[in-house]
């Protein structure tokens, strides 16, 4: 073989790794094509510990948000929602992270002995406020925030807007409003939606 025989091979060789890394480039930039939604419910039920609002118990003061997701993935790629968060905020200013509630047991005692009549579990598998949403794909999850402080403290704890924080595939941060308040820790009467609202970044 000549050297330019070899230089032809040479070449050849390089513009097909180069044609094959071009493909691959190309066919993950197509399967981003889509979008990725997430919906979201604010809801209530009968039980006072997955209903939208305030519990006061003694000396504490509970705000509680129960919230019904369905996470659209209309891309041809694996989505994921990590470390998925409430948050309360005072004009843009940080109040604090609420507790991403795991599950509810409600009791009933009977002849001196506790039987749970009620039981929910929130978040993915073993109550896990991060998802996994499969290309082309809808899931339901329920999840359920609340944030607690002592009645005495209200005055240092002041919000006026829930946010909904989570990380994605990537470890970058998203940050939208889920719903503004008005009168925080009052006796403000929350509404549930009643149809299902589109999370738009902030």
């Amino acid at each position: 073989m000549t050297l330019q025989d070899f230089l032809l091979v040479l070449v050849g060789a390089l513009i097909g790794f180069i044609s094959s890394i071009g493909i691959i480039i190309v066919e993950k930039w197509l399967d981003r094509f889509g979008k990725f939604n997430i919906f979201y419910k604010l809801y209530k039920t009968e039980h006072v510990t997955e209903s939208l609002g305030y519990i006061e118990d003694d000396d504490e003061i509970t705000f509680v948000v129960p919230v019904m997701f369905e996470l659209q993935n209309t891309t041809n790629t694996t989505r994921v929602i990590r470390d998925l968060s409430a948050m309360l905020y005072n004009n843009e200013c940080l109040v604090g992270k609420m507790i991403q509630v795991a599950k509810f047991r409600a009791f009933e005692t009977t002849n001196g002995e506790k039987i749970i009549t009620k039981e929910r579990d929130f978040g993915s598998a073993k109550n896990s406020y991060s998802f996994v949403i499969p290309s082309q794909n809808i899931q339901r999850e329920y999840c359920n925030f609340a944030y607690t402080i002592d009645i005495s403290e209200i005055a240092n704890y002041y919000f006026n807007e829930v946010k909904l924080q989570y990380f994605d595939e990537k470890n970058k941060m998203h940050l939208f409003t889920l719903r503004k308040i008005e009168n925080s820790w009052g006796a403000e009467k929350l509404l549930i939606d009643e149809d299902w609202q589109l999370a738009k970044l902030r």
